[in-house]
């Protein structure tokens, strides 16, 4: 009777950290995460002598019970597949030995997990992130650190890319990383013009102290702007940030990109930077 109370306490173990995983807010980090668990949980359990099956119940039902929950949350079947790989990490665990099909069922699995992480989700988080767009850029004025001035007036003729953010937003933050790539590759582009521009939702002091923050420790060289009265965010109803906007050379809006994932780190800018290049020979 002590081996089905531990093996409920492993299941209950497993499928606490699984949950936990989806703390991190990257998908393909869930998806790892929660095959490996499990994985090692069908290890550890492969040579009690229990019934199979019994290992099996006991195991998968906090995976089940965790799938039906996500989805009454949200119906979104793309989440079954991080359930799915935890299920046969599981079964792969429970009942691998050495025989080659055993090895090349855990080789498969391993390849499987590396086309979600490395592909499929990062194209698939982007691409629900990317909305087009065709609205004018509304007129608004920002200033920078120095007082100069900067009107949306002004960017017309060229490709722009606004990268909006606050000081007190982490994902904001996480961006930046990927907006400096963008930068770099068309900072001796005079067609292409790449800024940073604080939505205004903070006091001016807290723009200065986040510029200082910026520059000195993560090394960031693209220029930073704040628009005081919000009114870019307001005129075009952005509530939530980061938001990236990319503008034609004709002051129209093209795109707008809402939030930002870990998924996403890995595709970004290249994603971003292939855009701006179909702009530029557009126009």
């Amino acid at each position: 009777m002590n081996i089905y109370i531990y093996l409920t306490l492993n299941s209950l173990l497993s499928c606490f950290l699984f949950a936990f995983a989806r703390s991190f807010q990257s998908n393909s980090l869930w998806l790892v995460l929660g095959f490996l668990i499990y994985l090692l949980s069908g290890f550890l359990w492969n040579r009690i002598k229990i019934q199979q099956y019994h290992k099996i119940a006991v195991m998968a039902l906090p995976i089940l019970a965790d799938a039906i929950f996500m989805q009454v949350i949200s119906i979104r079947p793309n989440l079954l597949i991080m359930y799915i790989f935890a299920f046969l990490g599981l079964i792969i665990g429970l009942y691998f030995n050495k025989t080659l099909f055993h090895i090349l069922a855990l080789l498969c699995l391993f390849l499987l997990n590396a086309f979600f992480v490395f592909y499929y989700f990062p194209n698939l988080t982007f691409k629900s992130h990317l909305k087009t767009d065709n609205r004018l850029l509304p007129d608004a004025v920002f200033v920078n650190s120095l007082a100069d001035s900067l009107f949306t007036k002004d960017l017309k003729g060229k490709v722009v890319l606004i990268d909006m953010w606050y000081a007190k937003c982490g994902a904001c933050f996480a961006q930046f990383n990927e907006t400096e790539k963008i930068y770099q590759h068309f900072k001796n582009n005079p067609k292409v013009l790449v800024v940073g521009l604080n939505t205004g939702i903070d006091e001016f002091d807290v723009f200065l102290a986040a510029n200082r923050l910026i520059r000195k420790k993560k090394n960031l060289q693209f220029p930073l702007w704040l628009d005081t009265e919000m009114s870019l965010s307001k005129k075009l109803d952005l509530k939530e940030f980061p938001q990236n906007i990319i503008i034609n050379s004709k002051g129209q809006i093209c795109y707008i990109h809402k939030g930002f994932s870990r998924d996403e780190e890995n595709i970004y800018s290249r994603k971003i930077i292939n855009i701006i290049d179909n702009l530029l020979v557009e126009n």
